[in-house]
């Protein structure tokens, strides 16, 4: 039905898109394992004890808390997922490495991600930016009912799309609008 919808020839599943594996499960913890393994690249392509605090902050902040937002606004990361991501940021921002004993982690990592007026360093959650990101979706379905991707999923999910999604049978959708419908 996708394919006539977009004029398209069908390929096979699943394929990549954006580093992304199209058309397998969001659930498991394989699905995510290339984001995660970008993540340890990008961290261990820095020598974090050689970086002060400050400085591993703003990496955090502008080059390497950037890697998953295709990810993540599009499925919603699972909490083992979440975990080992939140670790990896975490021990980066400490200045841990993997060849070195574990350091102590003098704030609490909530605190971490507080809002600098509050007293943290201003970092995003990551369950938290997920969130933000399929919410838009949310916004985007009833803001933006004319536009080609809402006339694409109101062919593809009937009238239902454009009065009220959350009214979808889940077993009917994509994992993508599963994994928006999820954050109601």
């Amino acid at each position: 039905k996708w394919s006539s919808n977009l004029q398209c020839k069908l390929g096979k599943i699943p394929f990549k898109y954006l580093g992304a594996t199209i058309g397998s499960s969001p659930l498991s913890t394989k699905f995510w394992e290339p984001l995660i393994d970008r993540f340890k690249q990008k961290i261990n392509s820095y020598e974090s004890s050689k970086i002060s605090l400050a400085g591993r902050a703003i990496l955090l902040q502008a080059a390497i808390d950037s890697t998953p937002s295709y990810w993540l606004s599009l499925y919603k990361i699972p909490a083992t997922v979440l975990q080992i991501i939140e670790r990896l940021r975490r021990n980066f921002l400490w200045g841990e490495e993997a060849h070195c004993k574990r350091k102590l982690h003098l704030i609490n990592w909530d605190k971490i991600c507080s809002h600098k007026l509050e007293g943290g360093l201003g970092l995003t959650s990551i369950k938290d930016r997920n969130i933000s990101l399929l919410a838009k979706w949310w916004w985007r379905a009833y803001s933006e009912r004319g536009t080609f991707w809402n006339n694409l999923f109101s062919s593809c999910y009937g009238p239902e799309w454009n009065f009220n999604p959350s009214n979808l049978p889940s077993n009917r959708c994509s994992p993508i609008v599963r994994s928006f419908l999820s954050i109601k």
